[in-house]
């Protein structure tokens, strides 16, 4: 994967760092300060250099895959050792996905796909009128 080479980059990062420390720091030298006074500007000028690393590895690419693997684990200890939690959690998702499911089937048969006959528009539906002119259920074929 990308972070295969990751000790390499640190160490290239690392060794970076400090070639711009020296660098600056002998610039200060030329510019008339004390070696010990040329680095600790050095160190000033360039900052924390903490920060400048985790800035500098936030552009590297596999940094999101890093922090996803991360997440993953850190997820999987927690589930691991919640096991009431981590039923809990499983069994809501089963029962949430699979009524969904069942729910969206349904739509779709009814719903969504059209009758499965040659001209579905010209379907009629019959119906009974009671003594007082109201619609009685629908009947079924046999009655007719």
């Amino acid at each position: 994967m990308f972070w295969h080479r990751r000790k390499d980059r640190e160490k290239d990062l690392e060794r970076e760092l400090q070639s711009h420390l020296e660098s600056e720091a002998a610039e200060r030298q030329d510019a008339g300060l004390v070696p010990e006074e040329a680095r600790y500007a050095a160190r000033r000028a360039l900052g924390n250099t903490t920060l400048v690393k985790e800035n500098v590895r936030e552009m590297w690419v596999w940094m999101f895959f890093d922090r996803l693997q991360q997440d993953l684990s850190y997820a999987l200890r927690g589930l691991r050792k919640s096991p009431v939690f981590t039923v809990t959690a499983v069994l809501s998702l089963a029962l949430g996905i699979g009524a969904n499911t069942a729910i969206f089937s349904l739509i779709d048969a009814l719903l969504l796909r059209s009758l499965p006959v040659r001209a579905p528009q010209e379907l009629v539906q019959l119906t009974m009128l009671g003594r007082t002119g109201q619609p009685h259920e629908s009947f079924s074929y046999p009655l007719v």
